[in-house]
């Protein structure tokens, strides 16, 4: 079992359900950078958020203008920081700090959910969908 991704990006690889159809309007060119993203709160009480997952992403893509201003966001956010790995990640801007995603299908356990549950929630994920350090995940 592995934590999940760490974006350290300040909100700004982050697509909330409500800016989704606005994003892909103004830039469709990005549709195929933006995955479902999954944290405890998500999973456990069926929110949608999205995120730009831009590790394979061209230069030429990374300059498409909204892709590039979020970009330049998550630099200034990371230079901003006193800590050393989160000073070092503002080298890759477009990536999360840290990358736990698996290729395969996954658990997805909640790091945090409630001592008045039965059960310890989790479920079965699909690999294109990315997760956040708020769950633990166990690949293959």
């Amino acid at each position: 079992m592995t934590i999940g991704n760490k974006p350290i990006d300040g909100g700004n690889l982050i697509i909330k359900a409500d800016e989704y159809d606005d994003f892909i309007r103004r830039e469709p060119s990005a549709r195929k950078f933006i995955r479902s993203l999954l944290g405890a709160e998500e999973f456990l009480n069926g929110k949608i958020r999205y995120c730009l997952w831009l590790k394979d992403a061209t230069e030429e893509e990374l300059r498409l203008p909204l892709i590039a201003e979020r970009v330049d966001a998550v630099r200034r956010f990371r230079l901003s920081s006193k800590r050393a790995g989160t000073l070092k990640a503002a080298a890759t801007p477009y990536k999360f700090a840290e990358i736990q995603q698996p290729d395969k299908n996954y658990i997805l356990v909640p790091r945090v959910s409630s001592e008045n549950r039965r059960y310890v929630p989790m479920g079965f994920i699909d690999g294109a969908v990315i997760v956040t350090d708020s769950v633990h995940i166990i690949p293959d």
